[in-house]
């Protein structure tokens, strides 16, 4: 599995995330190239700088858009969307665009499209986000792992005066992932570092058993009194039978809200990317029943699912907590029966695979075809059985 490690011993921000994946080896003139189909004018400035000792890429954004220096997260969002850039890249940096404004928003009371990138250019969160995500890609990474997040301490002038470190917009986006103060009086990781890491990281934790083909290092733009430079490390990870991770448990108790809801809910809480969603009956204060809601959620979407919960239900209040987990690896394939392809999920348990056809799939065709529900799973089950015989899969597996 071809995985990066991000260890961010001094904190991370966007242009110490892109200068270390640049100076890993991803091509900082393809980057450049894929950047300008969006309809900004900049150049990146590119120079190799030493940071306590350490030397890394420095990477400096320099925006010919002066006059539009504070935007609107809605106009930097609407300037990736209109892009030409790969449709995965552009998600993504959506995506992180969107998590940076909702966090900006519910510090300072505001619609997230409204909010202002006042600390950044425009240009520059663009650059940063889209570069990276466009770094990944050339990659081809399949997993990302970080270290726990140093922010800094003290305090941090800003266009809204002086505010406390971490910064109010950073620790929001860091909710629920391993974070600590670290012993340097300064701002070590920024929003934009921090919604770059809620969005692209798999995991938190140690370096993984991993086999490590390349190390980069995107220095920070002060010297500080430890090494102000991002490291990263890229390479195998090694096959494991149980892989270790970290997700968030969101839990509220509901019982004035008419039960059909919960059916609509579920759907649009998957579709956002729960992982599960479960209801529990329970019996409330004066015996009422009602319903315990639990929604299972990777970090990087625990923000997003509170909010859905609390447009679609009449909950007031969502408890959340992080879970630690253990998982097999697991890999989605498609296995083609005489009736037609279905989906069937291999998992590598410790004594080997364990095939399981996607149920949905099989009913579609046991429905279209008139076969035996059981019939084509039966037959789905063995196919994916053989054919794993005859193709056995790489050490990696996800």
């Amino acid at each position: 599995m071809k995985t990066l490690y991000i260890d961010c011993f001094s904190g991370v921000s966007g242009d110490m995330f892109l200068a270390a994946l640049v100076d890993l080896g991803v091509p900082l003139d393809g980057i450049m190239k894929e950047l300008q189909k969006l309809p900004i004018h900049f150049t990146i400035r590119s120079s190799q700088v030493q940071r306590g000792g350490i030397t890394g890429t420095l990477l400096e954004v320099i925006d010919h858009e002066s006059t539009q220096r504070h935007r609107h997260a809605s106009d930097v969002i609407a300037l990736v969307e209109n892009s030409s850039l790969p449709q995965d890249v552009k998600e993504n940096t959506m995506a992180s665009l969107r998590a940076l404004a909702r966090a900006e928003g519910i510090i300072h009371g505001r619609e997230p499209e409204s909010v202002h990138f006042h600390e950044l250019s425009g240009v520059d969160t663009v650059i940063d986000v889209a570069g990276t995500f466009l770094a990944l890609k050339y990659l081809g990474t399949e997993s990302v792992v970080c270290s726990p997040v140093p922010t800094g301490y003290g305090t941090v002038q800003t266009s809204h005066g002086i505010l406390p470190l971490p910064a109010p917009a950073t620790i929001e986006l860091l909710r629920g992932i391993p974070l600590y103060a670290g012993s340097t009086e300064a701002e070590l990781t920024t929003p934009t570092g921090a919604a770059l890491v809620k969005s692209c990281c798999h995991r938190f934790g140690p370096i993984p058993r991993m086999r490590v083909e390349s190390i980069g290092y995107g220095a920070g733009s002060r010297d500080l009194p430890t090494a102000n430079v991002l490291r990263i490390l890229w390479g195998n990870e090694e096959s494991q039978h149980v892989l270790y991770g970290n997700d968030v448990v969101l839990e509220t108790n509901i019982d004035d809200m008419t039960p059909q809801v919960f059916e609509y809910l579920n759907e649009r809480l998957f579709e956002e990317g729960a992982l599960d969603v479960f209801t529990t009956p329970v019996l409330m204060k004066k015996q009422r029943p009602g319903v315990l809601l639990t929604v299972i959620s990777p970090q990087e979407k625990s923000m997003r699912l509170e909010e859905i919960i609390f447009i679609e239900t009449t909950t007031l209040g969502i408890r959340s907590y992080e879970v630690k987990k253990k998982y097999l690896p697991r890999t989605i394939e498609q296995v083609n029966t005489h009736w037609g392809p279905i989906r069937v999920k291999r998992s590598l348990t410790p004594r080997g695979f364990r095939f399981t056809p996607e149920y949905d799939d099989c009913l579609e065709l046991a429905r279209k075809k008139h076969i035996p529900l059981q019939e084509i799973m039966s037959e789905a089950h063995r196919i994916a059985k053989k054919t794993a015989g005859e193709n056995p899969p790489r050490d990696s597996i996800q």
